[in-house]
């Protein structure tokens, strides 16, 4: 069968120097089973240096799909790289791979193969991580999600994304929410078909690399995720689950208290919590209110538990291994 009876997928690699983690990236994505993987974009903020430049002429001299291209619309940053590299789509579908992750060979031909049967504008698979344990919630098989199943939470965490080009159209990442990429993911849901796919389809690289550094280093940025997550969704989570935005609003006051913005958080807390009378919005109300060396103990704690509980859960279920059904 001809590569055109095949719809075309662009793969999206955006990077910054980590030219030995771009390599393994880049043969996982060389090595798919899919036919017809069209263009591989490789996207950098022009600064990436030699070592990189060299490893991608490498790579163009065996296979003329990567087109490498620098970052000189948007701000230099993660969000910023994949937004450069979805402005060079031209396929059916695409999907983007951090450098430091990579693929299993069916990877595209499994979520291609979901998205054609059912119709799909997104389909969406899991990932494994570096201890053998799925990184985005699940309830044990393959079915179809919703916008709000995001909102409230019945997914969560990391997954392998699958975009019909057609139904991102002109959307982009907020390239000022640094880890905030569910901001767009969720608002391209509404009215869509979107699928889950139960099976671990990329390798989520976690070594090396600290939440609880991230936002020791730069609590501002997480307070402004927190922030726009609240104020974008609140009358939706308000609507069909506002425990989740009890959770979030919670979050915002533990960033605000980290970054000096415990004014502008509370205005938006007590808001909330005046148009509702719900009690439970007195929580992130007190957690403005806990002394700053108090409040990092009692995170890292929750932190700690809330992950131990998790891989207990999975381990109960059986579902913590890479093993596809």
């Amino acid at each position: 069968m001809e590569n055109h009876e095949f719809p075309s997928v662009d793969i999206i690699i955006p990077t910054y120097k980590r030219p030995v983690l771009l390599k393994r990236a880049l043969e996982s994505v060389l090595n798919q089973t899919y036919p017809n993987i069209a263009h591989i974009i490789v996207t950098d903020d022009s600064n990436d240096g030699a070592e990189t430049k060299q490893l991608i002429k490498g790579f163009q001299a065996r296979d003329t799909r990567i087109t490498y291209v620098y970052n000189d619309r948007y701000s230099h940053c993660p969000a910023g790289n994949k937004n450069n590299g979805m402005d060079y789509i031209s396929s059916d579908f695409f999907a983007i791979l951090d450098d430091d992750d990579w693929l299993e060979q069916n990877a595209i031909e499994e979520l291609v193969d979901t998205a054609l049967k059912g119709n799909y504008d997104f389909v969406f698979a899991n990932c494994i991580d570096d201890n053998g344990n799925f990184t985005g919630e699940h309830h044990g098989k393959t079915e179809d999600a919703t916008y709000r199943d995001f909102i409230c939470g019945y997914f969560d965490g990391e997954y392998f994304w699958l975009f019909k080009t057609s139904s991102v159209a002109n959307h982009r990442f907020d390239d000022k929410l640094i880890y905030g990429e569910h901001v767009m993911i969720w608002n391209l849901l509404k009215g869509k078909k979107a699928c889950y796919l139960h099976k671990a389809l990329r390798h989520y690289n976690t070594r090396g690399f600290r939440l609880t550094t991230a936002v020791q280093k730069n609590p501002e940025k997480f307070f402004d995720i927190w922030y726009e997550t609240c104020t974008v969704y609140e009358e939706d989570f308000l609507r069909w689950c506002p425990k989740k935005l009890q959770k979030y609003l919670t979050l915002l006051a533990y960033h605000a208290s980290l970054a000096g913005k415990k004014e502008k958080a509370q205005e938006l807390i007590s808001q909330v919590y005046r148009k509702t009378k719900n009690p439970i919005f007195l929580v992130p109300i007190i957690t403005l209110n806990i002394p700053h060396k108090l409040l990092v103990q009692l995170r890292l704690i929750y932190t700690n538990v809330h992950l131990g509980l998790r891989n207990v859960k999975l381990r109960v279920s059986g579902t913590n291994n890479r093993t596809n059904p």
